[in-house]
């Protein structure tokens, strides 16, 4: 959109805007927008496959609204970073319960396994190589576990215990 692309142009990041064309029959299927992540993240594996600098990567959607602290801390990464989001399915918040600056579970506010953690998708950041270094993972083969195709992504990389808060 028009919008987004004069927000990036004044945001003075380094970016680059892609999108996808949608037919109208598609915005019913649920989750559509893991296509459009994997095709990020593919675009981000060819054309950062020899990347000697930093990176991050951070799945931001229109919805949600952002507070800037979490950019300056999400540059940070070195795997996996974490932080709370509020409103999810109808709750307040759910958020990483941290001990010393490692996570340790998850507070959600509904019933969820040990090992699970329901993670919003603009609640986390990848860093860029570990993305690239691990071609065949995408989020979009996750879309089997529900709700809970963020965690399983991101188990992918790194377990609980690895998590940045």
């Amino acid at each position: 959109s028009q919008k987004l692309s004069k927000f990036l142009k004044r945001s003075g990041i380094k970016y680059a805007h892609l999108n996808r064309y949608i037919k109208d029959e598609q915005l019913l299927v649920k989750n559509l927008s893991l296509e459009q992540y994997d095709e990020g993240f593919n675009w981000l594996r060819r054309n950062y496959q020899n990347i000697d600098q930093d990176g991050v990567v951070y799945l931001a959607r229109i919805q949600t609204s952002y507070e800037p602290k979490v950019f300056e801390l999400m540059r940070q990464t070195k795997k996996v970073m974490v932080w709370p989001v509020g409103l999810v399915n109808n709750s307040l918040y759910t958020r990483p319960v941290c001990i010393d600056q490692r996570v340790v579970s998850w507070f959600c506010p509904w019933k969820c396994e040990d090992d699970l953690y329901p993670i919003h998708e603009s609640a986390f950041a990848i860093n860029l190589k570990l993305l690239v270094e691990n071609g065949n993972q995408m989020i979009g083969n996750h879309r089997k576990h529900g709700d809970f195709f963020v965690t399983y992504f991101l188990k992918s990389f790194v377990s609980m215990e690895e998590l940045e808060a």
